[in-house]
C-alpha cells in the first residue's frame, strides 16, 4: 500500500475512496475541506463517476440541511425577539399610571 503524507482534495479524497472500496492500494492522510471545481479524467469508468457524484449529493443535502436549520433558528429569534414588548425595547411608553392618595388610579398620557 502507497502512503500519502499530505492532505488531499476532497474530490480526489471521496475518489481514492471509491477506487479503494474494492482493494485499498492508497492511503491518504485525510483531506481538507474546501472543494474547488474539478475536472474528472476522461477515462473514468461511468460508474465510478455516478457513485462520486452521488457522494457529493449527499454532502450538498447535508449542507443545505443545515443551513436551512440554521435560517430556521435566526428566523425564530428574530420573531421572538420582536414578539417581545415594543415599549420594554424602545423605553417609551403611551400612558402610565400612578396610585392616587384615595386609593384610586390616575391615567397620564407620556409627556404630561
Amino acid at each position: 500500500m502507497i502512503s500519502v503524507s499530505k492532505l488531499c482534495c476532497p474530490v480526489c479524497w471521496e475518489l481514492l475512496g471509491i477506487l479503494n472500496e474494492d482493494e485499498p492500494r492508497l492511503s491518504f492522510r485525510g483531506c481538507h475541506s474546501i472543494v474547488y471545481p474539478v475536472e474528472l479524467p476522461a477515462w473514468l469508468p461511468s460508474q465510478i463517476v455516478d457513485k462520486l457524484t452521488k457522494r457529493f449529493q449527499a454532502h450538498l443535502r447535508k449542507e443545505l440541511d443545515f443551513m436551512v436549520q440554521e435560517f430556521e433558528r435566526d428566523e425564530a429569534v428574530m420573531r421572538k425577539k420582536n414578539h417581545a414588548s415594543h415599549e420594554s425595547e424602545s423605553s417609551i411608553s403611551v400612558a402610565s399610571t400612578t396610585r392616587r392618595g384615595d386609593g384610586g388610579i390616575e391615567y397620564r398620557q407620556y409627556g404630561e
